[in-house]
């Protein structure tokens, strides 16, 4: 591991500009990836205590939903307050787009 440690020092830049492209298109196709395993398990969760037909499934199937909510909701507002501060316009838009969504 060490002689790799030294060895990196003697790649170019011009790898690194490459190196940067690829994980972009590797990291947007990975978060694409989870979307559909995160919709897959909730689909999957929200069949299997609906299918059970008895009021505890149904009642925990609907304080899970509403506490799902609550935290999207208490998450966007600490969006607004920890990054929308400022003149960032950025950071101001990208927390709104949920909203209009």
């Amino acid at each position: 591991v060490i002689p790799l440690f030294f060895v990196s020092f003697a790649i170019p830049n011009g790898f690194f500009v490459f190196w940067a492209w690829v994980c972009l298109v590797v990291s947007v196709l990975f978060l694409i990836a989870q979307l559909v395993v995160l919709l897959d398990f909730s689909y999957s969760w929200s069949d299997d205590w609906a299918s059970r037909e008895e009021d505890k499934y149904t009642t925990g199937l609907l304080v899970c939903t509403v506490a799902m909510f609550i935290g999207a909701i208490v998450f966007i507002a600490l969006s607004f307050v920890y990054f929308g501060k400022g003149d960032c316009q950025l950071n101001q838009a990208m927390t709104s787009i949920p909203l209009v969504c």
